[in-house]
């Protein structure tokens, strides 16, 4: 299993822009990002984020494009099981899109990648879609 799941999400409530995924993925990961030393600059383990969902008003938003480095996240939940941790990420979708509601439905993917010191990125795993209201 080298993909990422997002199994929870929260809205700020002061910042409804900004997002807090709990992002299950692989233990072996983790471990190779947050002890990586020899990379070179600017290459390293990156989760992207999308999420689609409707407004009351009936806007369609759709957020894609939105990456975080793994080592930009926050261990939750370190002991899941043998292979897998839950890490919180964080994103903020941009100010031309209208926020869902609190508590919405909302259609949310995670990606794992690594992305190497020439900018290419390399998959690892699927997107894993999940569909969620948020907390």
């Amino acid at each position: 299993m080298l993909s990422a799941k997002i199994v929870a999400i929260r809205q700020n409530t002061s910042n409804p822009r900004l997002f807090v995924p709990c992002i299950r993925i692989p233990r072996a990961i983790d471990l190779a990002a947050r002890g990586a030393t020899g990379w070179p600059s600017g290459s390293g383990f990156r989760l992207d984020f999308a999420m689609m969902y409707f407004t009351s008003t009936g806007f369609n938003g759709y957020a894609a494009g939105v990456t975080q480095l793994l080592t930009g996240t926050t261990i939750h939940t370190p002991d899941l099981d043998d292979r897998s941790v839950v890490v919180d990420g964080s994103f903020t979708i941009s100010s031309g899109l209208t926020p869902p509601d609190a508590h919405q439905e909302v259609t949310v993917t995670a990606q794992l990648v690594f992305l190497t010191a020439a900018g290419v990125v390399v998959e690892l795993g699927s997107a894993e879609e999940t569909i969620l209201n948020l907390a």
